[in-house]
């Protein structure tokens, strides 16, 4: 049984997912960044919690605008939001200053 198993040293973590050790080490300093810990003077990285890492950065596209019936939804939603609103004041009425005469 290896103790490190389910560990990858930084340098082959970095080769297999095509960054620099640099990049690891930055997403290892960043908050919530990648678990990993050092052992034997070398610094390796938790395959799994990288995984993990990778999912909660995952980005999807905005729904409301890839499904059109959604998108017609929020736009009725949305009058019936402005009907519903109260009116807004009336713009106040501003009187032009002179200017300051000089003597």
């Amino acid at each position: 049984m290896n103790i490190l198993e389910g560990y990858q040293r930084e340098t082959e973590f970095a080769a297999e997912h095509d960054v620099t050790q640099r990049t690891v080490k930055r997403y290892r300093s960043e908050p919530n960044g990648l678990p990993w810990l050092k052992f034997g003077g070398k610094v390796y990285i938790h395959i799994e919690g990288g995984k993990q890492r990778l999912r909660r950065r995952l980005r999807v596209p905005n729904p409301t605008r890839s499904d059109p019936e959604k998108r017609k939804r929020q736009r009725e939603l949305d009058v019936i939001k402005l009907r519903l609103a109260p009116p807004a004041p009336a713009p106040r009425k501003t009187t032009k200053r002179e200017p300051a005469r000089s003597r």
